[in-house]
């Protein structure tokens, strides 16, 4: 599958646990603005595809390049990943982990 069809179908289920909607940016930002009911903007979204089973998924990797850009946005960021058997989703302010540089593979700290 496609990702733009992937964040679709997640930015969905998403919006759908409260009756929301979504407004899709530019392909250079992030990739949406979450509307309430009344199309009022009440969030950002970024949503990180990973072709996985949510099981096999330790640990959630996020680049610092997307949480800077939502932290920017100010107004509730939210970063959600998208796998094969469901979303797991966070308000960025409420993530915590640590900074890597180099590979973005599944390794731990301790093999880089």
């Amino acid at each position: 599958m496609k990702d733009d069809y992937i964040k679709k179908k997640a930015s969905g289920a998403f919006v759908n646990v409260f009756g929301g909607s979504t407004e899709l940016l530019s392909k250079s930002d992030i990739y949406c603005r979450v509307l309430d009911r009344n199309k009022t903007p009440i969030a950002y979204l970024d949503i990180i595809v990973v072709r996985k089973l949510m099981s096999g998924s330790n640990p959630l990797i996020a680049p610092k390049k997307t949480i800077q850009k939502l932290i920017d946005k100010r107004l509730n960021p939210v970063i959600l990943w998208a796998f094969l058997d469901g979303i797991v989703y966070c308000k960025v302010k409420n993530i915590s982990g640590e900074v890597l540089f180099g590979s973005t593979d599944s390794k731990s700290p301790e093999e880089l």
